[in-house]
């Protein structure tokens, strides 16, 4: 540790949420502006290697002191909740292409994707919980950082090549 009092620790992980406190404010920006013909793809992509870059930070430089690790974790949280709402956003997109070829009635096509994402979502929480929980034990921070670099990292190179979305106009 850095020493934190139970104060600083609570006020360090309230700080370390700051991105879920403003989600509003991403879906409005990736809705009003497209990057590269794209409203989501591009967005999810930038936060994800955002994402990763500031764990790459960590695993060099962002242990030395409570203020390096609280401005990386900051940043990654507020990547991770960017990432959320774009995925959001490209669910709601494919579930109003679902409705139209299947004729479902209007808002019933997210329904599925709506629980595949959360299945994903707490079997993702589970084995994090379990691999951090390994690598905490195996590894220092700086390697547990690179862990953690490496599936924004790859997810955002997923993205680019496997995510189909249609080109709009800024």
């Amino acid at each position: 540790g850095f020493g934190l009092s139970t104060d600083e620790a609570g006020s360090f992980f309230t700080n370390a949420g700051l991105g879920w406190y403003i989600k509003a404010l991403f879906g409005f920006i990736t809705d009003r502006i497209p990057i590269l013909g794209y409203r989501r793809k591009s967005w999810l992509a930038l936060s994800l290697l955002g994402s990763g870059g500031a764990w790459l930070y960590v695993a060099t430089v962002g242990t030395t002191s409570a203020q390096a690790l609280m401005g990386a974790l900051v940043f990654v949280n507020i990547l991770v909740a960017f990432s959320d709402v774009v995925a959001d956003g490209l669910m709601v997109q494919m579930s109003q292409v679902l409705e139209r070829r299947f004729g479902l009635p209007e808002g019933t096509g997210n329904r599925p994707l709506q629980s595949w994402q959360w299945a994903g979502a707490f079997t993702a929480i589970l084995f994090g919980a379990i691999a951090g929980g390994v690598i905490a034990q195996l590894f220092n921070v700086a390697v547990a950082a690179l862990f953690s670099a490496a599936l924004p990292i790859g997810l955002a190179v997923l993205v680019i090549f496997y995510v189909e979305e249609e080109r709009v106009r800024f």
